[in-house]
């Protein structure tokens, strides 16, 4: 069985987004997420900017596309291709489009 759950919070203390790599500082909202998928459990706290683009992503491909899923980190590579974010590899610096 597998699942998802996201929770919107705000940081209490500094957090690194899985996605883009940005530091979420005290104050800031982000998502939480945590879920199951193939036995393995995971959670990832991602920025409210990765947030919207992982939905945007999962709006354009489809889980039929990633039928394994796409791992937090491999987002902004995925939304490259499609042409829906910049991605800068060589200092881990990313750009939502």
């Amino acid at each position: 069985m597998s699942f998802q759950a996201k929770e919107q919070r705000k940081a209490r203390c500094q957090h690194l987004c899985e996605c883009c790599f940005r530091i979420v500082n005290p104050g800031e909202q982000y998502m939480k997420i945590v879920g199951q998928f193939e036995g393995d459990f995971y959670d990832a706290k991602v920025c409210m900017a990765c947030d919207s683009l992982i939905e945007m992503v999962w709006s354009r491909v489809g889980q039929h596309e990633y039928p394994d899923g796409i791992a937090f980190h491999e987002f902004y590579e995925v939304a490259s291709d499609l042409e829906l974010a910049c991605w800068i590899p060589q200092n881990k610096a990313r750009t939502a489009a």
